[in-house]
């Protein structure tokens, strides 16, 4: 299928196709690419202009076309083998076909596949085939159903082809063989464990050995983006961040997180609002028409992803009975197939492996694959840091005094680029900027506060290089020991409202799913109606800080509570006095427990944040004598963190293997 150019552009943009379908074309094959482009851009390459592309946006384009063309190499090379296999069919008997079974495993969908009429076979592979290619082809209904159930379960993963399947087990899933009749000290940890506590399964593994045939253990090596992408979506949109109060309920027990119908309200009056902002752009001529149709089309179409959530807990079930598994594959060509009893058995083997010890595998993987896009956004900030102490060497040479000391303050650098993060990361979570505003007067006033420190240094070296050290060391950390102090205030406050909508164990919730909607229902009245007499009344805490969670400006803030007041009174709602209270040491206890569950860098950093400023008046008088070392002893913390998430992530292996160890 040809590119299509515009006049004079040497960059090539996929298939004609209608400009939507293509936009939407585009915007999978960016996430694929993990590109982060701006609807606006692609909707300018879905109508072939590309004039406005800086050098980091012909460099995001280029992954962006190399997903294409590989896209198209996978199609194409499905139907090549649809079309053999149908040669393949018309020679033989198509009744007598059936699959071939040369491998027994608990992730059948995600096997190669071979087909026999029972003198011959056939290699199919990885292949799934689609409606069109199917249609043609004359399949017994057994085989039939099979590749159906097999499309059905790489769909959940986003898989649509055969070569987009061997990609996926090829990234995300490590094999390792193992001999179980070899000695027990030598097996993989997990079949140890087997060997001790199921020593009938180990029987039947040794057994299949001796047979001939390949035993296989199958760990999850990295999570998926699509089951990332649905996880975050979850935790983001239905349970304030949050990890820890529902995950381990879905994923060792089966049991779905609390989703309330005014969760996905709360996206639906987004959607709207960004539709409405596109509309009004269109009426004053900012965007031509076809710009506004396909920016509707991304924006609709993210949304119509982000607010499934059905699929996302399917996609979170369907990896953790992945995550974990015993394959037993043929040795070769001739090796019999198993009998039904020999699967079954090999069936109720994964199954106990599965509930004892790959449940406990799925959720600590998928929580660390979510934790450790933390290091890499500190990375980028230290990076930085050549260019900090750049700046630090520049003002400390300035002679005039006020702007030399400011060379200080240059090592606090990481800790504003640090909050600057933390508030792009809110706002693209959807946070508002009211919320957003509630960290300015605490981080504004650290950063004066800071400054003040970082001018006093010099003044304080005078009379005690020690003390200066201190108090440098200090300023350099006082904005990040902030920031995770409202890190830690942000999750306490998310933590009550997860118990007063009752997705905390133990909490019943303070309002019914009906009581609810009730109340979002008048809070969307308010929003379109100002003119709603402003009555000020005393309610019950609880509510005012569940109001307090979903962000109501302080103006509606009052009108909501009168409200909420008045329809009490008039038994609209139920009035649960302080039944709901959440105690402080409790909302804080979880909040924190999260961070370290959710941030390896978290723990270190506060360790740092303790220890600096004794650091810094032990080394002061080797501290202060350059600004070389102004920048790096500024950003331990960082420093420190990062670290701290590496080791976290390379020990991943070890902590596993110890806690199987451990297990009776």
């Amino acid at each position: 299928m040809a590119p299509r150019r515009g006049a004079g552009d040497t960059v090539p943009v996929e298939p004609e196709l209608p400009d939507t379908e293509y936009a939407l074309i585009l915007q999978r094959a960016a996430a694929d690419a993990g590109v982060d482009m701006a609807d606006e851009t692609i909707a300018d390459l879905a109508q072939g202009k590309y004039t406005r592309l800086s050098g980091s946006g012909l460099r995001k384009l280029g992954k962006i076309v190399d997903i294409l063309q590989r896209d198209e190499i996978d199609a194409n090379a499905e139907d090549e083998q649809a079309q053999k296999l149908g040669h393949w069919l018309a020679a033989v008997n198509p009744e007598s076909v059936r699959v071939y079974r040369t491998a027994t495993t608990d992730a059948t969908a995600f096997e190669p596949v071979t087909l026999t009429d029972g003198a011959e076979r056939f290699y199919l592979g990885s292949f799934l085939g689609n409606d069109e290619n199917l249609a043609a082809l004359s399949l017994p209904p057994a085989v039939e159903a099979e590749l159906a159930e097999k499309r059905t379960a790489c769909a959940k993963l986003g898989i649509e082809n055969g070569g987009q399947l061997e990609r996926f087990t090829r990234e995300h899933f490590e094999y390792s063989t193992f001999d179980p009749s070899g000695p027990i000290g030598e097996q993989p940890v997990e079949i140890q464990w087997l060997a001790r506590n199921e020593p009938e399964a180990y029987e039947v593994l040794k057994t299949n050995a001796i047979s001939g045939n390949t035993c296989v253990l199958r760990h999850l090596k990295t999570s998926p983006d699509p089951v990332i992408r649905g996880l975050k979506n979850i935790a983001t949109y239905t349970q304030y961040t949050y990890y820890t109060n529902w995950l381990p309920g879905l994923i060792k027990h089966d049991t779905d997180p609390t989703i309330l119908p005014t969760d996905r309200k709360g996206l639906e009056t987004a959607h709207t609002l960004l539709l409405e902002e596109l509309d009004d752009q269109l009426q004053k001529g900012t965007i031509d028409a076809t710009t506004h149709e396909l920016l509707k089309e991304q924006i609709s179409s993210r949304f119509e992803s982000d607010v499934d959530f059905d699929a996302a807990l399917d996609s979170l079930r369907l990896i953790r009975e992945l995550s974990l598994g015993i394959e037993i594959h043929a040795s070769s060509p001739d090796t019999p197939e198993h009998t039904e009893t020999e699967r079954r058995a090999i069936a109720e083997l994964n199954d106990t492996l599965q509930m004892r010890l790959g449940n406990q595998y799925a959720y600590n993987k998928l929580l660390f694959d979510v934790a450790h896009g933390d290091a890499e956004g500190m990375i980028k900030i230290l990076r930085l840091i050549p260019a900090f102490i750049a700046a630090a060497w520049g003002l400390e040479h300035v002679p005039i005094k006020e702007v030399a000391q400011a060379a200080k303050i240059m090592g606090a650098g990481d800790d504003l680029l640090m909050e600057g993060g933390t508030i792009a990361a809110q706002l693209a979570k959807g946070v508002t900027w009211e919320t957003i505003k509630r960290r300015f007067l605490p981080i504004g006033t650290t950063v004066l506060a800071a400054l003040g420190m970082g001018y006093s240094v010099d003044t304080v070296a005078e009379t005690s290089w020690h003390l200066a050290g201190g108090l440098f060391a200090l300023s350099t950390i006082a904005v990040s020991g902030v920031t995770q102090l409202l890190n830690g205030r942000s999750y306490a406050q998310s933590y009550v409202a997860l118990a007063h909508e009752g997705k905390i164990a133990g909490h019943k919730g303070i309002l019914t799913t009906e009581d609810q909607e009730t109340l979002h229902g008048k809070i969307a009245e308010i929003s379109q109606n100002d003119e709603q007499a402003d009555l000020i009344a005393e309610i019950s805490p609880v509510i005012k800080g569940l109001l307090d969670d979903k962000e109501l400006s302080p103006r509606k803030l009052r009108k909501t509570l009168a409200l909420i007041e008045q329809m009490v009174r008039d038994n609209q709602i139920e009035h649960i006095g302080n039944a709901g209270n959440i105690p402080t040491h409790e909302r804080y206890h979880e909040a924190y427990r999260e961070l370290l569950a959710t941030n390896p860098a978290y723990k270190p950093i506060i360790g740092a944040l303790m220890v600096m400023p004794f650091i810094g008046a032990a080394a002061g008088p080797w501290l202060l004598t350059s600004p070389a070392y102004y920048v790096p002893s500024g950003a331990g913390e960082s420093v420190s963190g990062y670290v701290g998430a590496k080791v976290n992530q390379r020990s991943f292996k070890n902590r596993w293997r110890k806690w199987v160890e451990q297990q009776p």
